[in-house]
């Protein structure tokens, strides 16, 4: 080997090791900071108890992670999760738990949907704060699918072409509505034969990372066959408007942040954080 081949791979040598030294010093800090706010909205989420208003003592299982840990640069310093309490593993309610970093302290906001046509109550601690009384998504048959397939894969590979059907906008008030990016692959997949479900899936539609609408497919049983169905929620306070193919299926204008316990999608006020 000639001289100024080893001059050149001793310099890359060098840079490198210089770049793995720049990463020691800094992902740690990175990961500390991150597993800090993971804690922090874990800990947040798992002080709410959601049950149906016809059984209060008996409630829904949270899940023990957030289905996406996301940030929002249109926020400023904002971290949050996406959480998901079930019964029998199908979803009955998420809510987005984010913290909001700013001089004069950190704040925790809140937003919660119903996914069940049930009445259901939400406590923060002692504290109620959210009784939906009307149903939480229509579930809908999807017009123009094949039959659920046999095999679980078979049917991932269909839940992710009925989703590249859909698409998704959400918009201010006074704006043209923003596209908003699908996420390819299900944040969460399900069954719950006590209901007819034989297969289900959560497909999140993201600004960045932060979820703003939710796509739920469920291959369901009726007295002919099973069938696909799906049903849309909101995740954002921003006007929501997705699309089947062409048309239009779930339009919700801005939300008017009047504090209704009794609706399906629901925004506590936001509270400061020790």
């Amino acid at each position: 080997m000639n001289s100024p081949v080893r001059i050149t791979i001793g310099s890359l040598l060098l840079v490198i090791g210089l770049h793995l030294n720049t990463l020691a010093d800094e992902t740690p800090n990175d990961q500390s900071d991150r597993h800090r706010r993971i804690e922090l909205v874990q800990r947040f989420a798992s002080r709410h108890r959601i049950a149906t208003a016809a059984k209060p003592d008996i409630a829904f299982q949270l899940r023990p992670k957030s289905l996406v840990y996301w940030t929002s640069p249109t926020r400023g310093d904002a971290f949050g999760g996406t959480f998901l309490w079930v019964r029998h593993d199908r979803p009955m309610a998420f809510g987005g738990m984010y913290l909001l970093f700013k001089k004069s302290g950190t704040v925790l906001a809140r937003e919660f949907h119903s996914l069940t046509n049930e009445s259901i109550t939400a406590h923060f601690e002692d504290d109620m704060i959210w009784a939906p009384k009307r149903r939480g998504v229509e579930f809908q048959v999807l017009p123009g699918a094949k039959l659920p397939a046999e095999s679980r894969v078979a049917r991932l590979r269909q839940i992710k072409a009925i989703a590249s059907r859909f698409s998704a906008a959400i918009s201010k008030p006074k704006t043209e509505p923003e596209p908003v990016r699908r996420l390819p692959t299900p944040i969460y997949r399900y069954s719950d034969a006590d209901s007819g479900v034989t297969d289900g899936a959560i497909v999140a539609f993201v600004k960045g990372t932060d979820p703003e609408a939710m796509l739920l497919i469920e291959a369901r049983s009726n007295a002919e066959a099973v069938r696909w169905h799906y049903a849309v929620a909101r995740c954002t306070s921003w006007a929501v408007t997705v699309r089947l193919d062409e048309d239009v299926v779930y339009d919700v204008p801005f939300y008017d942040f009047s504090r209704n316990v009794s609706a399906p999608f629901f925004i506590p006020e936001r509270r400061p954080v020790d």
